[in-house]
């Protein structure tokens, strides 16, 4: 990330476990895990100080099945452009590239898609907010395609 010609690196991994309608995400950064996990009846944060699920929300956030729409939303939106193809760890995929404005920030991003399978591998995007100016590139691997147990999705 870039702010005012400051560069700053920070890494986070994120493990997705998706298996309709449950979903879960743990994220680490600077040696801390978070873990949600994502059901029909809202969002549930880990606690790791008195071990429990904390319920945040009783909104369901996009599931799956809504990012694949958002894909292809972002295919058949006329501002997007296919701008190449590249080979991302041995997946061929194709480059999207689009631009958008909204309450005074620019956004530009590029979105590479595996052609096989539809999903992300790769994804860069630039904010502008006047002078200030953040990039974020994030790489997704490792994908497992295997029977995930319902017992993943538990908050007890």
């Amino acid at each position: 990330m870039t702010v005012n010609g400051n560069s700053s690196l920070i890494t986070i991994t994120t493990k997705y476990w998706f298996k309709e309608p449950y979903a879960k995400m743990e994220q680490t950064s600077g040696g801390v895990t978070q873990t949600t996990i994502i059901r029909p009846q809202g969002v549930y944060v880990y606690n790791p100080s008195n071990d429990t699920y904390v319920k945040t929300s009783s909104e369901t956030p996009p599931s799956q099945q809504n990012f694949n729409n958002f894909l292809k939303q972002i295919k058949e939106d006329k501002n997007y452009q296919v701008i190449g193809k590249e080979t991302i760890n041995g997946k061929p995929s194709t480059i999207l590239s689009w631009t958008n404005s909204t309450m005074g920030m620019n956004i530009n991003a590029k979105m590479w898609i595996w052609n096989e399978k539809g999903l992300p591998l790769k994804m860069e995007m630039t904010m502008t907010f006047g002078s200030a100016v953040s990039t974020t590139t994030i790489l997704m691997d490792n994908f497992s395609f295997a029977d995930i147990p319902d017992s993943t999705f538990n908050i007890s």
